[in-house]
């Protein structure tokens, strides 16, 4: 059994994983879930190194290597591997510890019994993944404690989220453009996994930007990708991205980008050849707060305009099994929620088979994460 701890989005994270798995055809058994945790049975064994690089959307993998009935010193101290120098963490998951006075105690009985040890702590409760990268990982153990509703469990972490190599990529790039809207590099990624498709299946993005989507397509491991922008800037920061991309990861992978509105993009992209679209089309202005309800209707109708123009073309060049991930916004200013009637239109040409919120604290835009299918 292996454990995943879930990020800021559980319900997004965990399908993300369900996706992920599927898309790998390994068979999953949920043994227990929370908005902090998974835990998974597999019928194989699992890359983890592998799996924490793909999936954007997760902390933490471990592994679960007991199961006990309190959580007392006695009980964890075993789980601890005999080194010259015992280092150790604590992060517990759905139950409430004084993980310091455990901690100490855990150190203590350890000196009694003539080990060296450090206790690692932090002010944070679980251990971020910084702490446990830096200072555990290599040099001794997190221990995890997992309370479901009738069990405890006991875990060790194998292996965080690379959040220096998603920096690198998300800051390194030569061009951020924060003015036509930035969509987060790990929810970009969340997305494509989301869509379920096989490496060697076509991905389109019709609104590109700065070419989030492309490059994280790239780093997940698809070869046929697309990207197309109404916009000539666009188009010129995704392809410098790309390349800066490519370099940084000695990737060769020529990836066709043109410039036109994805309202015209069946005149370029044959009908029936796109196995999967993933995006997000332009989500209106960016928002001071002050606005009035009359410029936020005003803003709901382009955004609506450009919806509804768009999706004959996407639904025209997507296969008759075709997947779309596509973003649609929410805004609230002042306390007062204002929705679009897009999801309206998309009953014309998809089933859904998927609805996420996306939210962070005092965002006057939330993305609402649609996963639809084509009809036939």
């Amino acid at each position: 059994m292996f454990f995943f701890i879930l990020g800021n989005h559980p319900e997004l994270s965990k399908a993300e994983i369900q996706s992920k798995f599927n898309q790998l055809k390994i068979k999953t058994e949920i043994i227990a879930e929370s908005d902090e945790f998974l835990i998974l049975k597999f019928n194989q064994e699992i890359d983890h190194a592998f799996l924490i690089k793909q999936l954007a959307g997760t902390i933490k993998i471990g592994k679960i290597i007991s199961e006990i009935k309190q959580a007392t010193a006695e009980n964890l101290i075993k789980f601890i591997p005999e080194k010259e120098k015992m280092v150790f963490g604590i992060s517990p998951y759905g139950l409430n510890l004084n993980i310091d006075k455990l901690g100490l105690t855990i150190k203590k009985t350890l000196k009694q019994n003539g080990h060296r040890a450090r206790f690692v702590t932090s002010k944070e409760s679980p251990l971020s993944s910084v702490i446990v990268q830096k200072e555990l990982l290599n040099k001794g153990i997190e221990l995890v404690i997992i309370k479901t509703n009738d069990k405890i469990f006991i875990g060790e972490t194998l292996c965080v989220q690379p959040f220096e190599l998603f920096s690198h990529i998300d800051f390194g790039r030569p061009n951020r453009d924060s003015f036509s809207g930035m969509l987060p590099l790990k929810l970009a990624q969340l997305m494509i996994n989301l869509s379920g498709l096989n490496l060697t299946g076509t991905l389109l993005d019709p609104f590109c930007g700065s070419g989030t989507i492309l490059q994280q397509a790239l780093f997940i491991g698809y070869k046929n990708i697309i990207g197309t922008d109404a916009s000539k800037k666009a188009i010129s920061d995704s392809e410098q991205n790309l390349i800066w991309f490519q370099n940084q990861f000695g990737i060769n992978v020529t990836v066709p980008l043109h410039q036109l509105s994805a309202a015209n993009i069946s005149s370029i992209i044959k009908s029936s050849s796109i196995d999967a679209i993933v995006t997000e089309p332009w989500l209106g202005p960016a928002l001071k707060g002050s606005e009035r309800p009359a410029e936020i209707q005003s803003i709901i109708r382009q955004v609506e305009d450009l919806y509804s123009s768009s999706l004959n073309s996407l639904e025209k060049v997507l296969k008759p099994t075709g997947v779309m991930v596509i973003v649609v916004p929410e805004f609230f200013i002042r306390g007062t929620s204002y929705k679009t009637e897009i999801e309206g239109y998309f009953e014309k040409h998809f089933e859904q088979t998927g609805h996420w919120v996306y939210a962070r604290d005092d965002q006057m835009v939330v993305r609402h994460i649609y996963r639809l299918r084509k009809n036939g």
